[in-house]
């Protein structure tokens, strides 16, 4: 089983770089993150946040990483800017209770 998550790892990592330009030092903390939390051991929702400047890449990323682990149909993206009004929050709530509750 470690051999099967150093080689999942080791791929991982390759992707991204091959993808991701000038981000070496970043894709290597990913990695070390993932591999610290045991991503292929477990059946658990794992969430990662980016921050960054402005148009840094930071949904390309997120994207291009989310690609190589996971289907599409297993990521759920949040846009942090359509609910910065306090009032807008339970629309978050409301929109993703079916997945919740499941």
């Amino acid at each position: 089983m470690q051999d099967k998550a150093n080689d999942f790892y080791a791929n991982l990592e390759i992707n991204l770089k091959e993808s991701i330009f000038g981000q070496d030092n970043q894709i290597k903390k990913i990695i070390r993150s993932l591999k610290k939390r045991e991503l292929l051991n477990k059946k658990i929702p794992y969430s990662l946040l980016i921050n960054g400047k402005k148009n840094s890449g930071k949904i390309f990323f997120a994207n291009t990483l989310l690609k190589n682990i996971v289907s599409e149909k297993n990521i759920i993206t949040i846009d942090a800017k359509e609910y910065m009004d306090s009032h807008t929050i339970s629309k978050l709530w409301q929109e993703h209770a079916s997945f919740l509750n499941s």
